[in-house]
């Protein structure tokens, strides 16, 4: 839940935040289990991809959901915009 120390590592080198675990867990599936929704705020922002399945096939929604984590999964839910497209 250390938002700090994650702006540090993408000051560093933004690769850093995009980091898979053996299991094929990121970030987002470590806020999810934790329910650190300011984290998964913040690689959201940072357009990390918090849709990514692990070997199990299970996504950080998923486990924020299983352990009830509701503010997580309204927080995996929003998705900001990655263009300025405008729907006229």
């Amino acid at each position: 839940g250390h938002v700090d120390v994650l702006l540090l590592f993408k000051s560093i080198d933004k690769s850093m935040l995009e980091a898979v675990s053996l299991i094929g867990w990121n970030l987002g599936h470590f806020a999810a289990q934790n329910g650190h929704v300011n984290v998964i705020k913040f690689l959201n922002e940072a357009h990390i991809d918090l849709d990514k399945k692990d070997m199990l096939g299970e996504t950080p929604m998923l486990i924020a959901h299983q352990l009830k984590h509701y503010n997580c999964v309204r927080e995996l839910m929003y998705k900001p915009s990655a263009s300025n497209c405008n729907i006229l």
